[in-house]
């Protein structure tokens, strides 16, 4: 299903920091890479948003082993 969100600057901002990957404040990549997100965003905006645009899948489908795991024992007893 496509979806399209409208995210001003803190929102892109935000997203980003949130990602476990991107280096944390204090880190000496830190300050360049917002700094280079904030050009990316403003080369792109229109009034001070930008359209993220993502697709979702869903899968659907029923459990192989009828609520077993596949070494045979009930998940439940865990």
């Amino acid at each position: 299903l496509p979806n399209i969100q409208q995210l001003d600057f803190d929102a892109v901002q935000g997203r980003m920091l949130s990602s476990s990957y991107t280096p944390l404040a204090g880190d000496p990549r830190y300050e360049p890479m917002l700094a280079r997100l904030r050009e990316i965003f403003d080369r792109n905006q229109t009034d001070g948003r930008i359209a993220f645009e993502y697709d979702t899948e869903i899968f659907l489908g029923r459990p192989l082993y009828n609520g077993l795991s596949q070494i045979g024992y009930d998940l439940a007893d865990e």
